[in-house]
């Protein structure tokens, strides 16, 4: 097999790997979205017809966003992933082509594709469970649980006509999860493609992120202050609103109330409660939890709040409180509404629980720009920020290493990819030293042979 790095090399985002098989037949790992910079045109360096499949580890759009303009130019075949993952992807991919209309008709790029494109990608589109082996062409593919987002997958691809096996990681979990089961690993493969995001990395323990959130929570309340969470709608949404109501349903903090400013995170909040009783996705302690109360993401604290009118009402509500908002990185969403309000005062607590990519806002505010600008007005930066790394819902190194152990000595070749430079080159160097495993940075547009 070769396969080519259209995306994933020395980025975190725009995942997308072209695999030719011994027989020649091409096919797509990942169609992902570069969201590391500004783009108004995307060229696939491919014929999009030609691609006899895709396989897709997850739905998040820096993994999937392109796949409804893959359609569009041609692209007839079938879309595979796990069932939340299609679930999941409408409701993301149906929220990208509202954020790309929005953004031209402000006059800021073009936008890529319209609704009527994810609705012919859906109806390509086809749901897998874990662990049933999929007959595609020359390939058998397999997927096994990342333990990284609802319904995420790691693959194993294996080519009858050589024999010759690859993984791919997808984006890999950091464990113990607060409500998924656990990583599985794949083994027996010839090569690999694994994700750096945190490659040179260590999170803080499950004990520590959750000390750090409810100090948070406690120090909100003590402030009579904002704690504003600008948060990713998939999956840390979901966290946060099951960690919050183990606090409050255990007396651990007061009565606060808790808004989740999101009509997105609110829609695949209800994907969640759809599966959360499937022990395929969740976790023992998730079904623990789901026995003392059958709703694990609502509690009376919490105001889902759907509509603009209900977003701009939360400044009236006086006192402590905490305000859950879209978009992780803040370079969207009614986060940016909420700036305007809290990110001038002191007693505001900016709390950010997830990676901030090189470029967004979200990463000026965490490396501690004193000013920013939103929609021309200047916003002096008062609030109090922190960070927890600890609820990634990506692997930090140990867990990496890990991964790539079990792989077994089959392997010749682990290709590190979805990272910065220089994390993936920290990861890289350990698996070399390490494992004595032949480990080298994926670049962009380089063909690999396994």
């Amino acid at each position: 097999m070769d396969i080519t790095c259209i995306g994933g090399g020395g980025h975190v985002t725009g995942a997308q790997y072209l695999l030719k098989d011994s027989a020649g037949d091409l096919y797509l790992v990942e169609c992902g979205f570069f969201q590391e910079g500004d783009v108004d045109e995307v060229v696939f360096p491919y014929t999009p017809k030609d691609i006899k499949a895709v396989f897709l580890t997850h739905a998040h759009i820096d993994h999937s966003g392109l796949i409804p303009l893959l359609c569009e130019r041609g692209f007839e075949g079938p879309i595979y992933s796990t069932k939340p993952s299609k679930d999941v992807g409408a409701l993301l991919l149906s929220d990208m082509v509202k954020v790309m209309s929005y953004e031209e008709k402000e006059g800021r790029g073009k936008a890529l594709y319209r609704e009527d494109a994810v609705k012919k990608a859906l109806s390509q589109w086809k749901g897998v469970s874990y662990h049933d082996p999929l007959l595609v062409g020359s390939l058998r593919v397999s997927f096994y649980n990342a333990g990284h987002v609802l319904g995420s997958a790691s693959l194993r691809i294996e080519d009858s006509g050589d024999g010759k096996a690859v993984a791919f990681s997808g984006d890999l979990g950091n464990q113990p999860s607060v409500l998924l089961k656990k990583t599985e690993y794949v083994s027996d493969v010839d090569g690999a493609f694994v994700e750096s995001a945190y490659g040179g990395r260590i999170h803080e323990s499950v004990e520590v992120r959750g000390s750090l959130l409810k100090q948070a929570v406690l120090d909100t309340i003590h402030r009579k202050g904002t704690l504003l969470i600008p948060s990713f709608a998939f999956e840390r949404t979901q966290d946060i609103l099951f960690e919050l109501n183990g606090f409050f349903e255990r007396k651990e903090v007061p009565s606060v109330p808790v808004f989740v400013d999101s009509p997105l995170a609110i829609s695949i909040t209800a994907v969640y409660e759809t599966y959360v009783h499937d022990p395929a996705f969740f976790s023992p302690e998730v079904k623990d939890m789901l026995r003392i109360d059958p709703e694990v993401f609502r509690f009376s604290e919490l105001t889902l709040v759907r509509s603009a009118e209900e977003s701009s009402e939360i400044a009236r509500v006086t006192g402590p409180k905490i305000i859950i908002a879209g978009a992780g990185m803040s370079d969207g969403g009614r986060i940016r509404s909420h700036y305007h309000t809290y990110l001038d005062k002191p007693d505001t607590i900016l709390l950010f629980i997830g990676f901030q990519s090189p470029g967004t806002l979200g990463r000026a505010l965490l490396d501690g720009i004193e000013e920013i600008t939103l929609q021309r007005r200047k916003i002096r930066v008062a609030a109090q920020r922190r960070f927890i790394s600890g609820y990634s819902a990506h692997a930090d190194q140990p867990l990496l290493l890990e991964w790539v152990k079990a792989l077994g000595e089959r392997t010749r070749l682990v290709v590190v990819v979805q990272g910065e430079v220089a994390q993936s080159e920290a990861l890289a160097t350990r698996i070399t030293e390490e494992l004595s495993l032949d480990a080298v940075v994926g670049e962009a547009g380089k063909t690999y042979h396994v």
